[in-house]
């Protein structure tokens, strides 16, 4: 079973251990043991402290800052916020101005209307913990870089929307949740880290509670036999090809070992080595290197490579 991973945040000075994610105001107050006199509210850097009502919704990843005051019904529930705020919406990053939406709390109704269209269901995509459904009714809580994304609703209200599956990458096996309607191709690129998402061609699911079948990218989770409970794979379709950046941009190799030669030609195809190049490495793990010519390195998936042509022959 994968572990329940733990955050902390501050209330009031002191620190809680509290799972990460979808977070009611109420659950908060019972923390911090708010009574009817007290008001829990949220510190924000450089806008008004945010008040946290009982069904207020917030996202939670660790280091938020509450503090306790009075009470006062002149302090108003939704203050106004100071700057504009930004935001990620289906990839896009969204910058709410003031005219737009002026104050610290947002219905999901509000963003879903940036889309254009209420026939959708829209989540919070929550790195490795599951994403939250937010329903039009919930009162969000906005916070800087919030990730959003809307997926096709069921008009049969009786369907469920989502599956609570397990989903297994690189051997690490962690709890999520994916809309019903979302189309395979897209849970891989939701399964993948952010850094790696770009290569989600390159990677397939398989359904161990369908003899490890590989899913059609195309087709809704619900069409392909997704159902709670499963254990879903997704792994590259040729374990033997790298994938990595070469100056920023995607790349593949087939191969142990990458060499000088080969990612000079990676990032200029038409390279005649008249004159030399400085060839450095970055790994997902931090660590650096430099390749000079005819030497090689071990490729890891997500490595930064950069390729600079000298004025030296």
């Amino acid at each position: 079973m994968p572990t329940q991973k733990r955050i902390t945040i501050n209330i009031d000075g002191q620190q809680h251990q509290v799972i990460p994610g979808a977070t009611r105001g109420n659950l908060l107050h019972a923390l911090a043991a708010i009574t009817e006199l007290d008001q829990l509210y949220l510190e924000v850097p450089r806008e008004p402290d945010v008040p946290v009502n009982p069904s207020d919704l917030m996202f939670l990843r660790g280091g938020e800052i509450f503090s306790i005051g009075v009470n006062d019904p002149k302090f108003p529930e939704n203050p106004i916020r100071r700057n504009a705020i930004t935001f990620n919406l289906n990839d896009q990053d969204v910058k709410l101005l003031h005219e737009q939406h002026a104050h610290t709390k947002a219905t999901g109704a509000q963003i879903k209307a940036l889309v254009g269209s209420s026939h959708l269901d829209l989540w919070a995509d929550l790195e490795g913990i599951p994403d939250a459904l937010v329903e039009d009714h919930d009162i969000i809580i906005l916070q800087p870089n919030e990730v959003f994304f809307t997926v096709e609703r069921d008009q049969n209200e009786e369907q469920d929307r989502f599956f609570e599956v397990t989903a297994v990458f690189n051997g690490e096996q962690r709890s999520i949740r994916l809309p019903m309607l979302m189309r395979v191709n897209e849970a891989i690129r939701r399964i993948l880290p952010d850094d790696i998402r770009v290569f989600t061609e390159y990677y397939i699911m398989r359904d161990g509670n369908q003899g490890g079948i590989v899913l059609a990218g195309d087709r809704t989770l619900r069409d392909a036999g997704i159902m709670d409970g499963h254990v879903i794979t997704v792994a590259k379709s040729d374990p033997e090809l790298h994938l990595f950046f070469v100056n920023s941009k995607p790349r593949s190799f087939k191969g142990e070992r990458i060499s000088y030669e080969d990612l000079v030609r990676l990032a200029e195809p038409n390279a005649t080595f008249e004159f030399l190049y400085t060839v450095s490495y970055t790994t997902l793990s931090g660590q650096t290197g430099t390749l000079a010519p005819n030497q090689t390195e071990g490729v890891e998936d997500g490595e930064d490579f950069r390729v600079r042509k000298t004025n030296r022959s």
